[in-house]
Order: C-alpha cells, then structure tokens, then sequence
C-alpha cells in the first residue's frame, strides 16, 4: 500500500528515492571500512532535505511527521546510516520549532543557516557509565556559569553524525547536580571529536564519541534546566521510519533473489517455485504490511494528537522488530550467500539490530503498554 498521498509527500518521497538509489552503489564500501559518506551529505545538502521541517517562511517544505516519516523510511531502503543522520536532525530541527523556551534569536539563528548551508544539528546525551539517558542517570558531563558563559568538561557517546554536525545538544550536570541542556557549536574552542565508532551496526553513520575540554559557549547556549520530555513527542518516529525502511530493502532483497536465482538442481527453475520460500516469503509480507499499515496510520494520526504516547511508543516497537524479523527472513529466504560481505543483505541484518537500543528501549514497552491497559 503506498501511503504517500498528497503532492508534498510524492515529491519528498521521490527525492529520497532518487537518493537511497545513488547512495546504494556506495554505502557497502564505506560499511566495510567503517568510512563516513561525506558525499552522501553534499547531495542531502543540494536537495534542501534539512530544511524540510523548517516552514516555507524560513525557507522549508513545512512538512510534518508522516511527510518525514515517509521520507526518511524511503531513504532508510538505500543507506540507513546516512538516513539515521538526517531523521535525528529533522526530529531535533522540529523540536526546536516548537519549544517556546528556545531563546528566539538563537533559534531564528539556527533555522537561518539550516534553511541557507543545510547545517545539521544531533544531541549528544550518552555517556559510558550511564547506559541510555532514558534510564535517568545523570551525566558525568559537567558545566559550570564562567566568565559570562557555560564551560563543559567531559565526554559523550553515540554521537551520531559527529563528522558533519554543526551544533551539539549537550546535557551536563550543573554543581548543584540540576542537568543543563547547552547548544555548543562545532567551531568551539575545546570540542573534538574522538572518532571511536567501530560497531556491528550502522557502521557509516559516525556515532563518534564528543571529547569538552574546558569548551566555552555564551550565557545565551542555555536550552533548559531539568527539563523533563515532553510525553507525547511524535518526532521519534523518523527515526523508527529509518528501520521500517531497512526492512523493506531486505523484503526487496530476497524477493529479487529468489526470482532470479536457479540452481542447476532445479532444472532451469528459480528458488522462487520452491514452497518452502513461497511460505517464507509469505510471511515477510504479512509481516511488513502488517508494520507499515500500523506505523504509517500512527504517524498520520499523531499529527493533531489523535494518538497516545502509548500508542506511539507501539508505533516505534512495531516498525523496529519488524525489521529485525524481516532481515532474519530474507536471510532464510537467500541462505548462504546471505552471510557474503559481498551483499547488501547482511548489512541490513546487522543495520536492523540497532533499532532496538533506540528510545523508547524495546524491553520498556511491553511493560509500558501493559500499565496504559491496566490503568485505562
């Protein structure tokens, strides 16, 4: 079912289409050496992609959560590393619109170089020795009021998109043990990058670590202090979308494999005849549809809130495991040559996996989803 339907939502689609394209014949060389796309991002730049969050007044496509959605899960098919970048910024461009704490000329500052340079903004929020910061620990990351400003001192993880980020969304703990939110940008005096991403998963997305040494920002970098998020944040499922993408792709994968591929057991016959794959194939599609159909309708209904946080935490759980499920199907599907580093097949397999570490955590959702029946 395509749920891509007004005009906006064809030509975002279709952008990233044309993108997720390009950057397949080149994201599995840079995977296998852990290498950072930068000319995925001059193309994401040429396209205008991060400023369509902005509203056209800014210089943006005003688009909304299931636009993005859209968009993002189409780019997600071709390289999810690149599309994981641009989802968080997108998320984190489009809470900044809407928090009236933002201080205006640092946000209307923001919103002019994104719409203008297609600068690109993430948070870095994870640290070693806290695990994920939805759990609640308190950064070891520290600031301190100096000399008119903030000062920063320590070190973050999973800081996705460190090579190509303007600003950093940093939380620190404040003496008082009350934790900031400080926008500290890239050309900082003090802020490096410690390039130690090296994992299993979304190899090419550049979760670097964040080194602050004594970094300074003025008075006016302050975002918040203990700010608690919001309940009902919607913007997480551009993220989501990037998985439910992933998925699709392995969908493709085996299907054109088992069309194509004919051993000479078979006489001439491709996999495709064999019951056995007919069966699996079955199941991804029941499977897939299933998670689009459920994701898809979420997003559209979480734009005037005619969702949950309950509800959009489903969302996300849905899209995350469908992808999990989904890549360990085709694996089935296309059997040995599915482990080949030669084939996207086991980038997505592995791509898929990381899905599950992002907020909110699959083991917290059954759980939440549990007390929200209970409690209703």
């Amino acid at each position: 079912m395509n749920f891509a339907r007004t005009e906006l939502q064809r030509r975002l689609v279709d952008v990233c289409g044309r993108l997720a394209d390009l950057f397949a014949k080149t994201i599995d060389d840079h995977d296998r050496r852990g290498n950072f796309p930068h000319e995925h991002y001059t193309a994401i730049r040429e396209a205008g992609i991060p400023a369509w969050g902005l509203p056209e007044s800014s210089g943006g496509r005003g688009a909304g959560v299931l636009d993005l959605s859209l968009a993002m899960e189409r780019l997600g098919r071709g390289d999810a590393s690149t599309a994981l970048v641009v989802s968080m910024h997108l998320a984190h461009t489009a809470r900044i619109l809407a928090d009236p704490e933002w201080p205006r000329e640092l946000r209307e500052q923001l919103c002019k170089r994104i719409a203008s340079e297609g600068a690109l903004l993430n948070t870095a929020i994870s640290e070693e020795v806290t695990g994920s910061p939805s759990r609640g620990g308190l950064p070891e990351t520290t600031v301190m009021r100096e000399r008119g400003g903030w000062t920063l001192n320590g070190r973050k993880r999973f800081t996705t998109g460190a090579p190509i980020l303007s600003w950093f969304i940093v939380s620190a703990r404040m003496i008082d043990r009350r934790v900031a939110r400080i926008l500290v940008p890239r050309e900082t005096k003090g802020l490096t990058i410690d390039e130690t991403w090296d994992a299993l998963s979304m190899r090419s997305s550049g979760s670097h670590d964040l080194v602050l040494r004594s970094a300074h920002v003025p008075g006016d970098c302050l975002l918040g202090i203990d700010r608690k998020p919001s309940a009902f944040d919607p913007w997480g499922l551009l993220v989501a979308a990037v998985y439910l993408g992933i998925g699709q792709a392995a969908r493709d994968y085996a299907v054109n494999f088992a069309k194509t591929w004919s051993p000479n057991s078979l006489g001439g016959r491709s996999i495709a005849s064999l019951p056995h794959v007919q069966e699996q194939v079955g199941h991804m599609e029941v499977l897939l549809g299933s998670a689009r159909a459920t994701f898809f309708s979420l997003a559209a209904a979480s734009a005037d809130q005619r969702c949950t946080a309950a509800e959009l935490a489903t969302a996300k759980y849905v899209a995350t495991n469908a992808a999990v499920h989904l890549t360990d199907l085709a694996m089935r599907v296309v059997g040995g040559h599915a482990i080949s580093d030669h084939y996207a097949l086991q980038r997505h397999f592995r791509d898929a996996r990381a899905g599950l570490h992002h907020p909110p955590l699959d083991d917290a959702v059954p759980g939440l989803l549990g007390r929200a029946a209970l409690e209703s």
